[in-house]
C-alpha cells in the first residue's frame, strides 16, 4: 500500500535521484523508505531536486542527542 501511494498517487524522489554539494553519509535502516537515507554534514550542505507537483513533503530522521540538530531552509524557483 504504501509503495502504491508514493508511486502512484505522489511522485517520491529518492536520495538516488537528488544532487549533493557538500559532505554527505549514507545512512541504512529498515526504518527509513527504501532502506536508507542520506545525512548531509557540515556548514553549507545542501541539496537540489526537481519537484514536478505544487505540494512537497519533507522527512527528517532526528538523532536522539542534539549534535546534529538541523536547519532546514526551503528555496523554490
Amino acid at each position: 500500500m504504501d509503495d502504491f501511494v508514493r508511486n502512484s498517487l505522489a511522485d517520491t524522489i529518492l536520495h538516488s535521484n537528488m544532487s549533493f554539494i557538500g559532505d554527505k553519509l549514507t545512512i541504512y535502516n529498515r526504518k527509513f523508505y527504501k532502506g536508507s537515507a542520506v545525512k548531509l554534514m557540515g556548514t553549507g550542505a545542501e541539496v537540489t531536486f526537481t519537484l514536478a507537483g505544487d505540494e512537497l513533503s519533507i522527512v527528517q530522521g532526528l538523532e536522539r542527542n542534539n549534535a546534529g540538530a538541523a536547519l532546514i531552509e526551503l528555496y523554490v524557483v
